[in-house]
């Protein structure tokens, strides 16, 4: 995907949070508002409720520390997470705006997180 490799577990999420941002940008948000994904417990009520909400705040925390998410902390734990510029240039130069690409992409992870 990109030149730095991260753990699939942290790519199905942050592939999530792409496809939930273009939903967002093509619904006619704008791109500002369309960056931000709320809470950590939002993220995993509405974007992977598969994924366990500690293993979300985890995985949010991962990728805040490789620069895909701006990420302000309330006692230790992700309150509000948005999206850089380095995520959505991450995925737009591989799959566009294309929500079905976004999805497959998405799918070929998914096993990955079975266990979280």
């Amino acid at each position: 995907m990109s030149d730095e490799d991260l753990p699939k577990a942290s790519e199905y999420l942050l592939a999530k949070l792409y496809k939930q941002y273009v939903e967002n940008t093509k619904q006619g948000f704008p791109m500002l508002k369309s960056k931000d994904l709320g809470s950590f417990k939002d993220i995993q009520e509405n974007i992977v409720p598969e994924i366990k909400l500690e293993n979300v705040a985890d995985l949010i925390r991962s990728l805040d520390t490789h620069g895909y998410l701006q990420v302000q902390y309330g006692d230790n734990y992700p309150m509000f997470v948005s999206l850089t510029d380095k995520a959505i240039v991450r995925y737009e130069q591989q799959l566009g705006l294309n929500i079905s690409k976004i999805a497959d992409f998405v799918g070929k992870l998914a096993p990955f997180i079975k266990f979280l």
